[in-house]
Order: C-alpha cells, then sequence, then structure tokens
C-alpha cells in the first residue's frame, strides 16, 4: 500500500518536472531574443558577454553581481539625466546645434562610468571593475516620460517610452530611444512633400511619414540641408525637435497614423524664394539592409508663416 502511494507520488513528482521543465524550453523558444541582441542588425549576443536581463536576475541572487548591477544601473540613469539637463539647456536657443551639444552632452554623461571604473565598450557594452561584460538587450525596462527639454518647440512633444542609452551604438536595437503619442496628421499628407517655413533667426522644415509598423524606426541625418538652387549654398539642419539626429530611433504603437516632424535650419536670405532640400545618408557603417535611400526635393516654396491651428489625432 505504502509501496503503491510511493509509487503514486514519484509519479507525480516527475511529470511536475516535466511539465516545468516543459514551460521553461516552451518560453525560451517564445523569446525572440533568446539568440539575438539585435535581430534587426543579426546580432548575437557576443562569446563572453553577459545580456544585461540575465546580469540583472544574477543580482537577485549574487551579491557581487548584485553590487555591480546597481552600480551600473546607477551610471547609466545619472548619465541619461544629465543629458537631459545639457539638451535643455542649450535648446533655449535655435542657434543650438545638435552635433555640439550631443557631444557635451555624453562627454559630460561618460564621467559616471568612468567615476564607477566601469569601461563603455562597442555594442552597447559595459566592462564591469571585476571584469564581467553586459551588454544591454533590454527592451522591457520602459519609463514612459514627456520629451520637455525643447520648451520653444514648435511642435507637439513625444512622449518617450526610453531614452537613448549613454552607450548608444547603432548597431544594437536595444540601445536606441523608443518614442510614442507622436504628433500626427490626417491621412491626406501620407504623399505630401516637405514644407519650408521662415521663423525668427531660423527656418522650419516640416516633413510628414506614414508610420508603415507597430515599431517604426528612423534616422534623421545631420548632414540634412537645405540647398539654394542658384549658388549651389548649403543650409546645414541645426536639430530636429524632439528627436536626436544621427540616430536611430524606434516610433511605437502609431501604425497606420502619418507622423509630423519640424527640423530647425539656418535663417535664409530674404531673395531666397525656392529651395531645394536633402534629407542626408546615413553612413554607410551603420546603414541597415532595409534603409530607404536619402531623398532629394526641388523647388519648394519658401513661405513666410508657419501655420499653427495643425489638427492632432
Amino acid at each position: 500500500m505504502k509501496t503503491n502511494r510511493f509509487m503514486k507520488n514519484m509519479t507525480w513528482a516527475l511529470t511536475l518536472i516535466a511539465v516545468c521543465l516543459f514551460v521553461e524550453v516552451k518560453a525560451q523558444d517564445d523569446d525572440p531574443y533568446k539568440e539575438f541582441v539585435s535581430p534587426q542588425w543579426g546580432l548575437k549576443c557576443p562569446e563572453g558577454y553577459v545580456r544585461l536581463t540575465e546580469f540583472r536576475e544574477q543580482a537577485k541572487s549574487f551579491t557581487t553581481a548584485k553590487k555591480y548591477y546597481d552600480q551600473l544601473m546607477k551610471c547609466i540613469s545619472k548619465a541619461k539625466a544629465k543629458r537631459q539637463k545639457v539638451l535643455a539647456k542649450a535648446y533655449r536657443k535655435k542657434q543650438a546645434r545638435f552635433v555640439e551639444v550631443e557631444a557635451k552632452a555624453m562627454k559630460k554623461a561618460a564621467k559616471y562610468f568612468k567615476r564607477a571604473g566601469i569601461e563603455m565598450l562597442d555594442l552597447g557594452a559595459y566592462r564591469l571593475p571585476d571584469g564581467t561584460i553586459v551588454i544591454e538587450d533590454d527592451k522591457h525596462t520602459l519609463t514612459p516620460q514627456p520629451v520637455t527639454y525643447q520648451a520653444i518647440a514648435k511642435s507637439k512633444a513625444p512622449i518617450m517610452e526610453r531614452d537613448k542609452s549613454p552607450n548608444y551604438d547603432a548597431h544594437n536595437e536595444q540601445t536606441w530611444p523608443i518614442y510614442t503619442d507622436v504628433e500626427t496628421v490626417s491621412a491626406k499628407y501620407i504623399e505630401h512633400k516637405p514644407e519650408v517655413y521662415r521663423g525668427e533667426n531660423c527656418t522650419y522644415l516640416v516633413t510628414y511619414n506614414l508610420i508603415g509598423f507597430d515599431y517604426h524606426w528612423f534616422h534623421p541625418s545631420s548632414r540634412s540641408a537645405l540647398v539654394d538652387p542658384e549658388t549651389g549654398d548649403r543650409y546645414m539642419v541645426r536639430y530636429m525637435e524632439h528627436f536626436a539626429l544621427d540616430t536611430y530611433h524606434w516610433i511605437h504603437g502609431q501604425l497606420g497614423k502619418v507622423m509630423r516632424r519640424i527640423a530647425v535650419y539656418p535663417p535664409l536670405p530674404e531673395h531666397i524664394k525656392k529651395i531645394d532640400y536633402s534629407s542626408g545618408e546615413i553612413p554607410a557603417a551603420d546603414r541597415l539592409s532595409n534603409v530607404a535611400p536619402h531623398r532629394e526635393y526641388h523647388d519648394l516654396e519658401v513661405k513666410e508663416t508657419m501655420p499653427s491651428n495643425q489638427t492632432i489625432y
């Protein structure tokens, strides 16, 4: 009798273990990031690297891992806050140039890692003081917040679900910022050409893009220019409102909508009535295979006043 009960208990226990193993294996099979850090690039986790998600789990059980995980996350948080502070100060003026502002912001942010003895490596990876190399792979730790550093912007600020990593790398999409609740307009603007408007000490370029995916990436370029068709003079973009230049970013949860964005350029001479626009190219080393060719538009009318009564959806 006891033997039968023992065998039944053993059978039940083995069955439970088998079910747990099956569920665990299935969960791993369902994980699209099990093999790749970046499916966009086909980037697998480099040998000897530890995924940030795995390191976070280790920190729950091991004291040393917890110490360095907390230290790393503290540095990342401080670096992001410092970058936002630098951006907010710089973008009080339309004359700010993105490439200069971003270089200053990233330089200041990197000091937190240096002080902590954490080395910033390529691909969004960090070498911790004990030699462990952790690579960012975690898109699930989202902390939505409104973009507030451009108070003088002419366009509606989006919600930033994840800030740009202080160790941004084009080849690791988990370091890209994520935005949602962007400014959108009527579907009639799907094929609409860019618009050019004179501003105070600047020129505004308004562009429209159809969002074709739940996660749709964009990469606005600092090589973008307004070109005088008569002289060939190039007026280089200063910055794009709310979005970083030379940075891949995701637009999330806006499928089927038409996004409206505004970029700021130097002021154009009064005699210029028509202008060409070149969107700029992504550097070859950072160019995804499915990137669209850069666009050029000719003879865009330079309008005097930007309408302020946009319809927001």
